[in-house]
């Protein structure tokens, strides 16, 4: 699953990362999983990576930027009604 991770970083899709975990299980000479083991594998991986890189771009933010930041959920809603209120 390491091998996995290190894609994520790269790859946005989780289809992505699901063709690359059978190539990496065959290599290591190891049985195949199901199908919804994979799945559950590349989107738990994909969802970590995605945490990951939000993480980094919060703390690289100064204390006024993330005063100024929308909420990573509703973000885009919250911002239009401000625009409408304000302008």
């Amino acid at each position: 699953m390491a091998s996995v991770r290190k894609e994520a970083a790269a790859k946005n899709r989780p289809a992505d990362l699901f063709n690359i975990a059978p190539e990496k299980v065959v290599r290591a000479g190891l049985e195949l999983p199901e199908f919804s083991t994979l799945d559950a594998m590349a989107s738990t991986v994909r969802n970590e990576a995605n945490a990951s890189i939000c993480t980094g771009i919060h703390e690289r933010m100064s204390a006024r930027e993330r005063a100024g930041a929308a909420p990573a959920t509703g973000g885009s809603a919250t911002r239009t009604a401000q625009r409408s209120t304000t302008g």
